[in-house]
Order: structure tokens, then C-alpha cells, then sequence
């Protein structure tokens, strides 16, 4: 019974020494007079105050240490490290600071048990109010600082979006990014400087909204940098059914070496012994038409592929294959591995189809960078490629499994059918022996 109490002593010890001292308080469409009684107090004793210009505008009579927040914010992360946990750091931020905003760069930087956060209502959500939509059913994005091809296949199959726009990625440019890329038409509404005095609210169709675009007639001028676009599609927007081994006769290929690309059956095997998953970093390294590239840019949706290619005209295939299946998320790399490696983030996969004479070289390269649990696919036609892999790939400290495939495909004979082979491949597999 006092080993009970002296833990639970201890323990309530640990909790009370453990206090938030970085509070991220959102100011919402009201400003100020939107601040609840708490988050007032909390700004009011303040040891030091961050937040835009904007926002520490609001506060002209606290005497903290005031800290206006800029693009870098490592300088402002360093200046905070410095200070003292007995020190109570206040930082303004606008409506909910965990929804696209700047409490998760804090909580990347600080304890989660020194922070707390006390969120407001959010200029997306007062947007949905002033056009009196739902949105729990609605795709909510930003554009601030990515690229709008990212989004696609996120936007798909969703009839309601609201996007955070930034100066590049107007509401105009991207209605017209949408259809051009196959999106149905529908009503826009653009929602300006929520809560602000001249707070502005109206609607055009998708189509119209593009036509000036293409004008040249919707600029910075007509519209305030501080919008957010809702867009209520007229039919929900088809998410293209992609299918694991898409048929090789849809890839652009060099004619007449047409044979030479990944066939859909080894293509499939080999990524499936990748394990991707939606974020994979990954590695085709002899990409040739980019196959392999598209299909593991297709699973890892999220991630990035790097198709690394030495040949000139076999990467402007793969321009061509990309743009034909609207994979953006493919990084074309025109150089020979494996130097062409040397400047890439670590991959969780690497795919060799090609080497160019280099194969033990790229295998160390690859080994070596690897992040733990990842995985390497090779495909080779030869036994003495194999046997150069494997011995390479042993010496690396890697544990290996080939598999040979055999494939035959059906073919009109009259009226019969006959098989015809495919040639031979070895598919050889490897991890690193610690990560079983």
C-alpha cells in the first residue's frame, strides 16, 4: 500500500511538473472581440507575443516581447528554443491553427506537452456559412505552396471542395486547370476578406470563371489575395478507375524496340515486391518509357518517383506517358546512375531495369541509401546479370529471393488459339537482413 501511494505520488509529481507555457491561440473573423475570456488572459500576461503584423496590431497595449512572424520561420523556432520554459510565449494565428496553419510547425518543433491550443473559427468555415452550404461532405484543400496536380486524384469523385487560394493559383487559373483536365462545370463561389469590412461574396460558373483566365481579364486586380474558393461541381467529378498492369500497348514506346519495355505481368510482380505505400520515396532507375515509373506514381499517390533515364529519346517518352496518364507526381532525372543519384532524397524503393553497364555500382548506390525497411525489385534476361546481382547484393549485407517467371500470352491461331512466350525474366527481390 505505500509503494501505491509513493508511485502515485511520483506520478502526480511528473504531471504537475509538466506545464504548457507555448499557448497558439486562433483569432478568428471578429478579431479580437471574438477571443474568449481565457485566450484574452493568456495574451494579456504574456511573456512574449508572435504573430503577423496584422495580428500583433490588434494588441498595441501589451508589453510583451513582440516577435512578428515572416516566410522563415527557423529564425523564430531558434529565438523560442532560447527561451525559458518559465516564460509564457503566446503566438496569434488565424482561425483554426491546425487546419492548414501554423501549429503543426510548432508541434514539429516543441514537446506536445508544452503547447496548447486554442483554435477559432476558420475562414473556411465562415465561408461555407456565408453560402449556406454544408460541408462536412465537402474536400477541403490549400494551394498555398503546392503544386495543383497534386490535388487531382485527391478531388475526384468529390462534388463539394473548398480550397485556400494563394496569388499564383487564382480562383480563375484554377477553374481552367480543372477543365481542362476533364472536371465537370459548376458554380464557383469566391469569398473574400472573410469578416473584414470589405468582405466580398458572389459566384460564376466554373466555365466563366476559366474563359477569363484565358482573357487574361482575372488578375490580383479583381480578386483579393485573401480568398477561398468553393466549388459545388453540377455531377461529381468521375475518379478514373486505374487498374494494377496497365496494358503496354497504351505506352508511347520506340519503334521498332517496341519489345524492349517492362511487360505488364513482370511489371506488376515487380512492384508488388516493392510494398509500396501512398508516400513512397522511389527509384526507376533505367526507367526507358517510364512504365514502371507511372504504375508505382499511380499506388504512391502522395509520394514522389524519380525515373532516371540516361537516353534522350526514351525521356521524351516518358514526358509523353506522363502527360498521357496525368501522373504528376513523376520526377524526370536526364542523367546515368549512378551519379544521377547522388542529389536524390533516400528512397523506401528502387527499381533496376537498366543499368548501362554500371550494375554493380548503382546495387552499393542503392544499398546504401535505402531507408530501413525498404526495398529493391531488378529484373533481369541473363544469368550472368543475376549472378552479379546476387553476389553484389551479398556482399551489401542484403537478403535476396529470385523468382523466375515464366509467361505465355494467347494468340489467334485461325480458329484456335496458341500460346506464345514471352521471354524469361528474373525478378530478384532485396531488403536489408535487419529488417526482418
Amino acid at each position: 500500500m505505500h509503494f501505491v501511494r509513493f508511485r502515485w505520488a511520483h506520478f502526480s509529481e511528473e504531471l504537475q511538473a509538466v506545464k504548457p507555457n507555448i499557448f497558439i491561440i486562433g483569432i478568428g473573423i471578429d478579431g479580437r472581440e471574438g477571443l474568449s475570456a481565457r485566450a484574452t488572459d493568456f495574451i494579456k500576461s504574456a511573456d512574449v507575443l508572435v504573430g503577423g503584423k496584422r495580428h500583433l496590431a490588434c494588441f498595441p497595449n501589451v508589453s510583451a516581447t513582440k516577435i512578428p512572424i515572416a516566410s522563415d520561420l527557423s529564425s523564430i523556432f531558434e529565438t523560442l528554443q532560447g527561451q525559458p520554459t518559465t516564460r509564457r510565449i503566446v503566438v496569434l494565428a488565424s482561425g483554426d491553427p491546425l487546419f492548414y496553419g501554423i501549429a503543426r510547425s510548432f508541434l514539429e518543433h516543441f514537446p506536445k506537452d508544452r503547447v496548447e491550443i486554442l483554435p477559432n473559427i476558420s475562414a473556411m468555415q465562415w465561408a461555407f456559412a456565408k453560402i449556406k452550404e454544408s460541408w462536412e461532405d465537402a474536400f477541403l484543400t490549400s494551394v498555398h505552396g503546392r503544386p495543383l496536380e497534386m490535388l487531382l486524384e485527391r478531388m475526384r469523385g468529390c462534388r463539394k471542395v473548398g480550397i485556400f487560394t494563394d496569388p499564383k493559383n487564382t480562383p480563375a487559373l484554377i477553374a481552367q486547370f480543372l477543365l481542362e483536365r476533364g472536371f465537370p462545370d459548376g458554380k464557383a463561389f469566391i469569398c473574400e476578406n472573410m469578416g473584414a469590412p470589405d468582405e466580398r461574396v458572389y459566384s460564376k460558373r466554373l466555365s466563366q470563371l476559366s474563359d477569363e483566365a484565358r482573357r487574361k481579364a482575372y488578375g490580383d486586380v479583381e480578386v483579393s489575395p485573401l480568398n477561398v474558393l468553393i466549388i459545388i461541381f453540377d455531377e461529381k467529378p468521375k475518379r478514373e478507375r486505374r487498374i494494377l498492369g496497365i496494358p503496354d500497348d497504351e505506352f508511347a514506346q520506340q519503334q521498332p524496340l517496341s519489345g524492349l519495355i517492362t511487360k505488364s505481368e513482370i511489371r506488376v510482380l515487380s512492384i508488388a515486391k516493392l510494398h509500396l505505400h501512398e508516400e513512397s520515396m522511389v527509384w526507376d532507375i533505367g526507367a526507358g518509357s517510364g512504365s514502371v515509373a507511372i504504375e508505382a506514381a499511380l499506388l504512391a499517390k502522395r509520394g514522389i518517383v524519380y525515373a532516371i533515364e540516361k537516353d534522350a529519346d526514351s525521356v521524351e517518352l516518358i514526358k509523353q506517358n506522363l502527360n498521357r496518364f496525368e501522373t504528376h507526381n513523376v520526377r524526370i532525372i536526364h542523367a546515368e546512375a549512378p551519379s544521377a543519384l547522388a542529389d536524390l532524397p533516400n528512397p523506401d524503393a528502387v527499381f533496376i531495369g537498366g543499368s548501362g553497364g554500371k550494375l554493380e555500382s548503382i546495387i552499393d548506390v542503392a544499398c546504401q541509401r535505402l531507408r530501413d525497411e525498404g526495398r529493391v525489385a531488378l529484373n533481369f534476361a541473363t544469368l550472368e546479370n543475376l549472378h552479379t546481382a546476387l553476389e553484389r547484393l551479398e556482399l551489401n549485407k542484403f537478403e535476396s529471393e529470385v523468382t523466375l517467371v515464366n509467361i505465355a500470352r494467347g494468340k489467334p491461331l485461325g480458329n484456335l488459339t496458341r500460346l506464345e512466350p514471352l521471354n524469361p525474366v528474373f525478378i530478384v527481390t532485396a531488403w536489408k537482413a535487419s529488417a526482418l
